[in-house]
């Protein structure tokens, strides 16, 4: 866009400075992200009922298909609890509140 001129040398400098610290910022809420699905999957056994409650509210709402997102249906999840195990990350990131919305809480 410099180049064309449509956008002025001055103006092009405020980007470029603000490019770092967007990075870096990028950088630290994947770290964030990453250190609170460690501690969700360390918690998760003893929160599977808590989990299924959540999972099962969130489909009545329309907001979630456990199918579509790979999550496990009831008979998996009894066997579960049976097992002692709770979900996993990649199932704990499906049902995390930010592909969705800010205001519902995560599985």
């Amino acid at each position: 866009m410099l180049a064309s001129g449509k956008l002025k040398p001055a103006s092009a400098r405020v980007p470029a400075t603000m490019t770092d610290e967007v990075g870096l910022l990028v950088l630290e809420d994947n770290y964030l992200q990453t250190q609170a699905l460690s501690i969700a999957e360390a918690e998760a056994p003893g929160l599977l009922d808590e989990h299924t409650r959540l999972m099962r509210s969130l489909e009545r709402a329309g907001k979630l298909d456990r199918a579509i997102e790979y999550l496990p249906d009831d008979e998996a999840l009894t066997q579960r609890a049976a097992a002692k195990r709770g979900l996993t990350r990649p199932e704990l990131a499906s049902c995390s509140p930010m592909p969705r919305t800010r205001s519902m809480p995560s599985c």
